[in-house]
């Protein structure tokens, strides 16, 4: 393993960076800024509250492992073969691959453009989700946890699929797909757009669905809670 060390200076490479073995960069709180990085190990990366900005990450060869922690993490496509856990305010602007590892976000996320997180059956969790864009999640056999979703800019629409999926609310501008064992704990907005669940539902909370005229499919639905559905 290598590891490199700055003691609260920058760490900056203007180039792609080849992992040869396992590495980790902790900045003391500068900023660390990598273009692409590929090579079958892991990366541990720790700005502290220094900000994180990532180019292509696993595009030639996927890393093992991805982890960083930031105040603020800007992130481009990422593969792995395992798990990749961000810890910090991350910005999403493409497609993230773990080959089986969890996807975990402790921390904000925002989507600079339409991304998706495919997880190969790991657990994919996220905190509170904003921006004007489309996510697609597909967990397989995983698990998907996720924060409030459109709270401060409705998403443009939102795709999961997982063995279950636990929701907080949901605004969107457009459609609402689930696939697997949905619960809900709150209110749903489409904008217009269809609200569809493949799957059973458990409400964990008095529910609400407004779809703005979209239409509204649910498989079967249990708890002892309330649920309002306006369809338009």
């Amino acid at each position: 393993a290598s590891d490199y060390v700055t003691g609260g200076g920058a760490f900056t490479v203007s180039g792609a960076t080849t992992l040869l073995s396992d590495s980790s960069i902790t900045s003391g709180n500068g900023a660390v800024t990598l273009g692409p990085v590929d090579g079958a190990q892991s990366l541990v990366i720790n700005a502290g509250t220094g900000a994180v900005s990532l180019g292509d990450a696993g595009a030639n060869t996927a890393l093992t492992g991805l982890t960083i922690t930031g105040n603020s993490i800007a992130l481009n496509d990422v593969t792995t073969s395992g798990a990749q856990n961000y810890t910090g305010a991350v910005s999403l602007a493409s497609d993230y691959v773990t080959g089986g590892g969890a996807f975990t976000v402790n921390g904000a996320t925002t989507l600079l453009s339409d991304s998706s997180i495919t997880s190969g059956n790991g657990a994919v969790t996220l905190g509170t989700l904003d921006g004007a864009q489309s996510l697609v999640i597909n967990a397989g056999t995983g698990t998907v946890s996720l924060g409030d979703a459109g709270a401060n800019t409705a998403l443009t629409g939102l795709t999961v699929t997982g063995n279950s999926i636990a929701l907080n609310d949901v605004t969107t501008s457009g459609a609402q797909t689930y696939t697997g064992a949905v619960r809900f704990a709150s209110d749903y907005v489409t904008g217009g757009g269809a609200f569809t669940v493949n799957g059973a539902t458990t409400l964990l909370s008095d529910s609400s669905i407004t779809s703005g005229n979209g239409t509204v499919t649910l498989g079967p639905v249990d708890g002892a809670q309330s649920l309002v559905i306006n369809a338009g």
